[in-house]
């Protein structure tokens, strides 16, 4: 299985132990905070989450596939969400995700951008041939049984940095 970390991280930026040491934001309710000497807008954030969700979709069909099952979801409670949050409302914007539930097209779109905002955490598989993986911190794992290169190319064309590195949550996946 072909792994990769993504992210809007430039490698560069790391220290020997790969720890990033860039003034940057790691999370959706970083919207309005500074960072570098630049606040960060919602459109900025939007177009960067927008850039992980195309990135993602990519991969995906690159390696033959058009859709993922939920595993392993973890749902936060709706007491532990922001009461106000500046970023479009994707939690109500569709069902509530399930434990083997399989997702395709936008409702796929959809629970990337919830991962990605911290709104649930579940992996995205078709085991032993695909997976999506979200960690902390804004990072993104990808493993496909094939090699993805035109997905590569296309995550260094929007901005993002994609490097080879297992998932720290490939557990059953293999």
């Amino acid at each position: 299985m072909y792994q990769w970390r993504v992210t809007k991280y430039d490698p560069r930026r790391r220290d020997r132990r790969g720890r990033y040491r860039g003034d940057d934001w790691t999370a959706a309710s970083d919207v309005g905070g500074a960072f570098d000497g630049q606040t960060l807008s919602l459109e900025d954030y939007l177009s960067v989450e927008d850039q992980y969700v195309a990135t993602a979709m990519h991969f995906l069909r690159e390696s033959g596939l058009d859709g993922l099952m939920v595993v392993d979801l973890e749902s936060r409670s709706p007491d532990s969400l922001p009461d106000e949050s500046p970023l479009p409302d994707v939690l109500s914007a569709g069902p509530p995700l399930a434990e083997g539930q399989r997702l395709s097209g936008a409702d796929l779109e959809r629970a990337i951008r919830l991962n990605l905002r911290s709104l649930l955490w579940c992996k995205l598989e078709e085991p032993g041939r695909f997976f999506i993986h979200f960690g902390h911190d804004y990072y993104m794992y990808i493993g496909s049984a094939v090699p993805c290169p035109e997905s590569i190319a296309f995550a260094h064309r929007v901005g993002l940095f994609v490097e080879e590195m297992e998932s720290p949550y490939n557990v059953a996946t293999g």
